[in-house]
């Protein structure tokens, strides 16, 4: 029989817990708004938090891209602290509209200190979930490193349609534990990629990453297929985050 405390051993523990429907206020203890340079050709400038680009409301976070005065703004955060492994669930609903690039995401934290010589795809990326406009049903779940990326042909990446009428809300779940990797949406898993190699080339996820909310508008894949620019205000809701290791 497993002792109780055999079992708080063995349980994963709960270390972050944004459950956005219940604060009055984003916790700046647990997220910087980014406001520098876009990649990938994107249209927007992402804006610090005095721009209200990023907002509670009808209990959620709000990210929005909008155009003022010629201007596309949208908002981006990321976690002030970085994990190795655990169990990341996060629950959002996605824009509609040609051009909108919403984005879950992790960053290995190398890249944000600059330490060593860790670019990107080198320092590893994990995306939990990404949706672009003009493929409103299709969501997209991928790995990429130095010897897997599109740029080379080789990314390691798949997709789920959901065949629905509007976004709706869906649970996106990151599994991340040494030499194994797994993504759901809605308790099915779509991403499940062991690691049979060795070296950081092919595997760069086992070092701390921190987490990435953003709402990203065209750009070389969101606006692949044109921009609608009468989206905006495009808005990105995410209800809850948890972490658990």
């Amino acid at each position: 029989m497993i002792s109780a405390a055999l079992l708080m051993l063995t349980q994963p523990r709960l270390v972050l817990d944004q459950d956005f429907s219940t604060m009055k206020s984003i916790d700046e203890s647990v997220w910087s708004f980014y406001t520098g340079p876009v990649f990938n050709n994107e249209r927007q400038t992402y804006t610090p938090k005095s721009a209200g680009n990023v907002f509670l409301e009808d209990g959620a976070l709000v990210i929005e891209a909008r155009k003022e005065g010629g201007k596309i703004t949208s908002g981006k955060l990321e976690s002030k602290q970085s994990w190795k492994y655990g169990r990341f669930e996060v629950v959002c609903k996605v824009p509609t509209g040609k051009g909108a690039w919403p984005a879950v995401w992790m960053l290995n934290e190398k890249i944000r200190a600059k330490v060593g010589n860790v670019p990107w795809p080198k320092c590893g990326e994990i995306d939990i979930m990404e949706n672009v406009g003009f493929e409103p049903d299709k969501y997209h779940f991928t790995l990429h490193s130095e010897k897997y990326n599109h740029m080379k042909g080789t990314q390691r990446g798949f997709s789920k349609v959901v065949e629905e009428a509007t976004p709706s809300w869906h649970k996106y779940v990151l599994d991340w534990q040494p030499n194994h990797i797994k993504i759901s949406m809605d308790k099915e898993v779509i991403l499940d990629i062991a690691n049979k190699e060795t070296g950081v080339e092919a595997w760069p996820f086992d070092e701390p990453f921190f987490l990435i909310l953003n709402l990203a508008m065209g750009g070389d894949w969101g606006g692949a297929k044109g921009f609608d620019e009468s989206i905006m205000p495009s808005r990105f809701y995410i209800r809850s985050v948890k972490i658990y290791q």
